[in-house]
């Protein structure tokens, strides 16, 4: 079916030419379907896009150069006014997407290679130095404040990552926490605090002094002096899909020093073809079992604060499956065989939880040790895109 543009009588998106350009460009389908890996530009223009549940938006960062999530839930529209350029959907269940910093190692005086395990195809960079202080430094303490302040840092240069902070109050007086350190800063960033533009309507007291504050970086980035890692991230998330429970790894050279370690954050579906049972599941009848998910989140724990870009880039969702056991007893046959309601999607490897009705049965059901779940899978997944 060809797209049909949104406007009209009684529609409530009539066509202004002076404010929308109409669409002009290939007619295709409103469905659009990519499989694991797969990207799709979105065109120029303004469109109402409502993601499957295994694709996200993606825009790209010009200050790091890779492209970031939209933070939309898959099958709620979102409206997107593209350049043609910098917007897309993407596809990335089964692939590598960021990396949490577990050691930022020591004596780098340039940036080591950084190299990733398995056939995945997937790109990573590393940045040292950069980094800033995980406090702020309040110079002139403000007061009277009745919402916390928005708090923006300056950019670092091209290829680097935002820092970030936000504030909180306390009796009208605004203290700061920093969320991301950044990294590849060259100088310390501005820190500009801006009151919410509520307070102008809020009365007495509102703010009577301005708050001022300033960061120091914690690893300079001067050119020849020694630096840790401070950042890792995906410059491409590649083409290959991950079967089974192996998650990739990372590896760092040269560079001049030594000791980095990074944790890759993936983006994975559960399926039940790599699964396994260990153990025995028993005294289920012959009744229907239900199997969930829980956790599937990436728990390293970062040397520096940078979750924006690491193990905050997308949110995880359980899963659901489902099928009958044989004989009383879940075996691998009847995991493998099982129907997926929803692949869910996962950092890491989460655990399982078994359901079952147990009507009939005189004995409550006897749990095996564990089920590992395969993970990897990479369905194809459909979005609608419909112009604006």
């Amino acid at each position: 079916m060809a797209i049909t543009p949104m406007r009209g009588a009684g529609i409530g998106l009539p066509l202004n030419p002076g404010l929308v350009t109409p669409y002009t460009g290939p007619v295709f389908g409103n469905e659009i379907q990519l499989q694991g890996g797969q990207t799709f530009l979105i065109p120029a223009g303004q469109w109402v896009i409502t993601p499957g549940p295994y694709t996200f938006i993606q825009f790209l960062d010009p200050i790091t150069g890779i492209w970031r999530n939209f933070p939309n839930a898959g099958n709620t529209p979102t409206l997107v006014s593209s350049d043609g350029q910098n917007f897309r959907l993407a596809n990335v269940t089964g692939q590598p997407v960021a990396a949490v910093v577990t050691n930022s190692g020591s004596g780098y005086t340039s940036t080591p290679t950084v190299a990733v395990s398995g056939t995945g195809g997937s790109t990573w960079k590393a940045i040292v130095g950069g980094a800033i202080s995980t406090t702020l430094t309040i110079t002139t303490a403000g007061a009277g404040y009745n919402y916390p302040p928005v708090v923006i840092l300056s950019a670092p240069p091209a290829g680097g990552v935002q820092a970030t902070a936000i504030a909180t109050l306390s009796s009208g007086v605004p203290s700061f926490t920093v969320i991301d350190q950044g990294a590849g800063y060259t100088s310390a960033p501005t820190v500009t605090v801006i009151p919410d533009p509520r307070e102008a309507t809020a009365g007495t007291p509102g703010p009577t002094t301005a708050v001022v504050a300033t960061t120091a970086l914690v690893a300079s980035g001067s050119a020849g002096g020694a630096q840790t890692v401070s950042a890792v991230i995906c410059t491409n998330p590649g083409t290959g899909v991950l079967a089974g429970t192996a998650i990739p790894t990372l590896t760092f050279s040269g560079g001049g020093g030594s000791s980095a370690a990074a944790t890759i954050v993936m983006c994975m579906c559960a399926t039940p073809t790599n699964s396994v049972v260990t153990g025995t599941y028993s005294g289920f009848g012959t009744n229907n079992f239900a199997l969930r998910t829980i956790g599937g989140l990436n728990a390293s724990t970062p040397t520096v604060k940078n979750p924006t870009l690491g193990a905050n880039v997308f949110t995880p969702r359980q899963a659901q499956l489902f099928n009958a056991t044989n004989a009383g007893a879940i075996a691998t046959a009847q995991l493998t065989g099982a129907t997926v309601v929803d692949g869910g999607l996962f950092q890491a490897i989460p655990s399982t939880v078994i359901d079952t009705a147990i009507a009939g049965t005189s004995t409550f059901p006897t749990f095996g040790t564990s089920i590992t779940l395969g993970l990897g899978a990479s369905p194809t997944d459909t979005s609608l895109i419909q112009p604006f």
